[in-house]
């Protein structure tokens, strides 16, 4: 066997692998309240965490006052290292917004997993995404395509979770 045709076929092809595009979304039964997509390699910290939940508290503020002017929000997350850093307690805490408990390893109480994801994943089936700006676009897409109802049905199937 010529050598050269060897190495060739051990060697991973690295062109060929596709960058990962970070998406948070923030939502409630009334609808998307916010989303980001993150920079490529980048990931969510406690710090960018913080600073999403600000911007969540202020367009909660004008889309739904009645949220925010209860005595306590309540936030839903899972328990990831951001989610319960002691930088992200303190920010829930200056904003008095209270969390429900998840268990930890339990995506099956995680509606953006479970509701938004799963509709997401199964809309992005046979289309191709080019670059961060096309991912942009069809999420776009996705939004425009949901039915008025869409958020509210994945708030109330955690009855049934």
């Amino acid at each position: 066997m010529d050598r050269s045709r060897f190495i060739s076929r051990i060697l991973p092809k690295t062109t060929f692998h596709p960058k990962n595009v970070l998406l948070t979304v923030w939502w409630s039964q009334a609808g998307l309240i916010h989303y980001k997509f993150l920079p490529t390699g980048k990931t969510i910290t406690a710090n960018k965490y913080c600073t999403q939940i600000k911007e969540i508290h202020k367009k909660l503020a004008v889309m739904c006052p009645a949220m925010v002017d209860r005595k306590t929000p309540l936030l839903l997350y899972d328990n990831a290292r951001p989610h319960v850093a002691q930088q992200t307690l303190e920010k829930l805490n200056e904003l008095m917004i209270k969390t429900v408990p998840h268990p930890p390893y339990s995506p099956d109480l995680s509606p953006t997993d479970y509701h938004i994801f799963q509709a997401l994943d199964y809309f992005l089936s046979g289309k191709l995404l080019k670059n961060k700006d096309s991912s942009k676009q069809v999420f776009q897409e996705f939004l425009a395509s949901g039915t008025s109802d869409f958020y509210q049905t994945g708030i109330l199937k955690l009855v049934s979770r």
